[in-house]
């Protein structure tokens, strides 16, 4: 009797670690089922956003008041076109929405935009810790056509 009250709460600790083990396992993956698909998200906009980068071209711009616009502030004007064409990354089962911003930094004439992603930690979810659960995607990118503004006079 005694030996099968010993083997009933042995059984019941094993059972007990292995269930916490699977439980453990089951959240980890989730969240990096989660993790990929912000992942997939993000890169899949960005290369939308380099691609509309690369198809945005002076010659085909309507009228020479559209070129010019374009040409005095080539980050400007990719900014507004792409904020128009490539809407920010929204996956599918994702707890958080994915943020995206865009920053003009125009340091020395060099024309650059930066398009900042924000998203939530999957590995935090449910965790107060407000400082670590934030992660951010940073791409640069440079007006391809704004090589084309400039005309060398001989």
């Amino acid at each position: 009797m005694v030996e099968a009250v010993v083997a009933g709460v042995l059984l019941a600790v094993v059972m007990g670690s292995v269930s916490r083990l699977s439980v453990s396992a089951l959240a980890s993956s989730s969240n990096q089922s989660e993790r990929v698909r912000i992942e997939a998200a993000i890169n899949d906009n960005i290369q939308l956003l380099q691609m509309e980068d690369s198809y945005l071209r002076l010659e085909d711009m309507a009228s020479q008041g559209e070129k010019d616009a374009a040409c005095s502030n080539p980050t400007s004007h990719l900014k507004s076109r792409l904020e128009e064409r490539v809407p920010a990354p929204d996956p599918p089962k994702v707890s958080n929405p994915i943020e995206r911003s865009f920053e003009i930094l125009d340091d020395a004439g060099m024309d650059i935009l930066i398009a900042n992603y924000k998203f939530f930690s999957p590995e935090h979810k449910g965790k107060s810790d407000a400082l670590e659960r934030w992660e951010y995607r940073t791409v640069e990118l440079n007006p391809n056509f704004s090589a084309q503004c400039y005309t060398t006079v001989s």
